[in-house]
């Protein structure tokens, strides 16, 4: 949910900083959210293995 919040905020701001320039900003915008998907995914799974790590060794 947070992340679809931010990616409608940034749509909406981008959209906005096009009309203040008039120039596309379209590329930029696309490579920004990308990136920002690809750091929340990366820390998830980051995070993930470490918490699966600790709960084994707490069954053990």
């Amino acid at each position: 949910m947070p992340m679809a919040l931010a990616i409608i905020h940034s749509l909406f701001a981008f959209k906005a900083m096009q009309n203040l320039f008039n120039f596309s900003v379209a590329w930029q915008t696309v490579l920004i959210l990308a990136s920002f998907l690809l750091v929340q995914v990366v820390c998830f799974f980051f995070i993930r293995s470490r918490y699966l790590r600790n709960v084994k060794k707490a069954i053990r």
